[in-house]
Order: C-alpha cells, then sequence, then structure tokens
C-alpha cells in the first residue's frame, strides 16, 4: 500500500489528510513510478481553498522527481531504476506511488 494526501473538502490545511491506497500494477504502456520528492506550491493552495476547481476528493501536487518501480507491457526505453521527473497538468500527484501512461521522453 501506498500513501498520499488526500482532501474530501475545500478549507484550511486541516482538511488535507494521508490516506493509503492501492497502485497496482502498471497497465500496457504505462510505469510505475516511486515519488521521492514531490513539489506543492501556490496552485496547491489555490485547490485547497477552492479557488483552483478540482473534482472532491482532490491530491494536491502538480509535479514531482520518482523513480520507475515497474514497467507494464510494451514500455521500451525506459526500465526498473531509471530517474523519472513528471508536471502533471490534470490530475495532481501527492502519492508515494502512481502508475503513468508513457507520454514522456529520455532526456
Amino acid at each position: 500500500m501506498a500513501r498520499k494526501v488526500e482532501m474530501q473538502s475545500i478549507s484550511t490545511p486541516a482538511v488535507l489528510k494521508i490516506v493509503e491506497t492501492d497502485v497496482g500494477p502498471p497497465g500496457t504502456g504505462q510505469v510505475r513510478l516511486v515519488q521521492d520528492a514531490i513539489g506543492i506550491n501556490y496552485v496547491d493552495v489555490m485547490v485547497r481553498t477552492g479557488l483552483f476547481p478540482m473534482r472532491l476528493p482532490a491530491t494536491p501536487g502538480f509535479e514531482a522527481a520518482s523513480v520507475i518501480d515497474a514497467a507494464g507491457p510494451g514500455v521500451t526505453g525506459f526500465e526498473r531504476g531509471d530517474r523519472a521527473a513528471q508536471k502533471l497538468v490534470r490530475l495532481p500527484m501527492t502519492s508515494p506511488m502512481r502508475s503513468r501512461q508513457r507520454s514522456w521522453r529520455r532526456a
């Protein structure tokens, strides 16, 4: 089980709770990431206060530095132990593990 920060309502920092979540194995074309560092910035405060609307429950955190933990079928060019950095546009990412579609490129 992984842990993540989640909020069930809009309010003060008191609404931020650490919850357990099952990430599961990566699917076709996905990798599973263990997130080492997660950026919490002003936009995350905007999410928590309702100025940047998100469907609840919401998980703040829009950028992260990670290590690939597992690769699903069809993933080539990436393997367990590779470093990865993400900037997520649609969903925040304050979960220490996350499955992501391979939509980035090797630097």
